[in-house]
């Protein structure tokens, strides 16, 4: 795979190219690229019709697996995804000019405040909000914690990601 290609093609903001250009160098492969690899070869590689939908992925740890994600959406399907954010205040700028039908939880959080950002895209928007996370005792405490309804084992093949979505409408964000 051509990285350089895949990096044009993200259509990153500010942040994530900036995040982008401290963990690249010469010589050097970031992990993003093969976590991006990982996410390919679990994946059948054509292209999923999807609704269009606007989508924030919420990632502090694993910025570099939703940076990944986003690079997927991006060439598999109709989604939009507005941007990567690792802290409440990326999700607010993000959001700011943007309505949110899904947001993808990344696995746990870091930063506490960062699971702020439910309940402002909830009471705001009407966001449905999905766990995207290795499926353990401490993600499903952080679910109930939440409200958080919707999880999917990051382990498990994009396609069958895609389809859970799709299955379950958390595509289209609730009225409110």
């Amino acid at each position: 795979m051509d990285w350089n290609q895949k990096v044009k093609e993200l259509h990153c903001t500010t942040k994530e190219c900036e995040y982008l250009a401290r963990h690249t160098g010469p010589g050097k492969q970031p992990d993003y690229e093969v976590l991006t690899d990982i996410l390919l070869r679990k994946s059948s590689n054509q292209f999923v019709p999807t609704p269009e939908c606007n989508i924030l992925i919420l990632a502090d740890r694993l910025f570099d697996l939703a940076l990944g994600l986003k690079y997927y959406f991006y060439k598999y399907t109709n989604f939009n995804v507005l941007g990567v954010a690792a802290s409440y205040a990326d999700a607010e700028e993000i959001t700011a000019n943007h309505e949110v039908d899904l947001l993808i939880v990344c696995g746990y959080q870091a930063c506490d405040r960062n699971y702020q950002v439910i309940s402002m895209l909830r009471d705001k928007m009407g966001s449905n909000v999905v766990m995207w996370a290795l499926l353990d005792g401490l993600i499903h405490s952080i679910c109930v914690d939440n409200c958080i309804v919707y999880q999917f084992s990051k382990y498990e093949p994009i396609d069958d990601f895609i389809a859970y979505l799709l299955d379950k409408n958390l595509v289209y964000r609730l009225s409110i």
